[in-house]
């Protein structure tokens, strides 16, 4: 297992719409991404990433776009971020609303913006991600957009151009090798851990390609307070369905969860059993390759 980090974007740009004349205006080399709605106009950001020099014959285990909050105009208001697939090519200088750019309406990923102004924010994109590299999907980037823009509420994100290197947009892909194109996986197994802090609100893993293993998810719990897990798979990354019943998993036992089916992408959900209540799990994601 390997990790690689791709950053900067090649490109970022806010995309600024005036709502009653439907002109845009794209600013590319300001050091803020700013997302939102005030005074009629709505705040959307472009991102891409180059894809291009990674090598052939990876498996993208997970894919995440991380990037920072620099400024939020109402911070104890919690806004929904949505990350979407851009499906058109589009001119810099021609973007209308004669020539919109075209997402799909699904969104890939979606986030809740931090009070936190220094922390981050983090998008599961592993499906687009892996369309992207293996060639399925035409990569022209992410638009992000708040989830609500009926409310007046605007944030910035930090773009290329943002003082701290540390802080710009990143991709970053976690992957295995493959021997030829053929080929599954190389690696006979997988062996992963997640440590989680589970609170009252359903969480989740990552999403994991594990489309050519035998797996299971083993959680300990090494907090102070019983939880509660269950495991979902997805033939898309994308629509979700339960494989197993919620699993009571007191403090200090492990549980381990199995799949009855395999398909492409699996993760695990969790949260406390007692409203009100923290806890820490340790999840391991294990397998071998089918057949082995």
């Amino acid at each position: 297992m390997g990790t690689i980090f791709i950053k900067p974007p090649i490109f970022n740009a806010s995309l600024i719409i005036q709502r009653d004349s439907k002109s845009c205006r794209l600013y590319k080399k300001k050091d803020q991404l700013l997302i939102g709605q005030q005074a009629n106009k709505a705040s959307r950001a472009l991102l891409q990433f180059d894809l291009s020099d990674l090598p052939p014959g990876l498996v993208i285990v997970s894919a995440r776009l991380h990037i920072y909050i620099c400024c939020n105009e109402y911070p104890g208001f919690i806004q929904g971020l949505n990350a979407y697939q851009v499906l058109s090519k589009y001119s810099l200088k021609e973007i209308s609303s004669r020539k919109p750019i075209l997402i799909n309406h699904s969104p890939v990923a979606s986030a809740q913006i931090s009070n936190d102004t220094s922390a981050g924010i983090s998008f599961d994109m592993t499906w687009l991600v892996q369309n992207w590299y293996n060639g399925a999907a035409a990569n022209l980037g992410i638009l992000l957009k708040a989830a609500d823009e009926s409310c007046s509420h605007l944030i910035g994100l930090t773009s290329k151009a943002y003082w701290d290197s540390q802080k710009w947009p990143c991709l970053e892909l976690n992957f295995m090798e493959v021997s030829n194109q053929s080929d599954c996986c190389v690696a006979n197994t997988i062996d992963l851990i997640e440590n989680v802090v589970s609170t009252d609100s359903w969480e989740h893993t990552q999403a994991m390609n594990i489309l050519c293993f035998n797996y299971s998810y083993v959680t300990v719990n090494t907090g102070n307070s019983s939880a509660i897990a269950f495991l979902q798979q997805s033939a898309d990354g994308q629509h979700w369905q339960n494989e197993s019943t919620p699993k009571r998993i007191m403090q200090g036992e492990s549980v381990t969860f199995i799949p009855d089916y395999i398909v492409k992408y699996a993760r695990l959900c969790y949260k406390t059993e007692v409203n009100g209540q923290v806890t820490t799990l340790s999840i391991y994601l294990q397998g071998r390759i089918a057949g082995n």
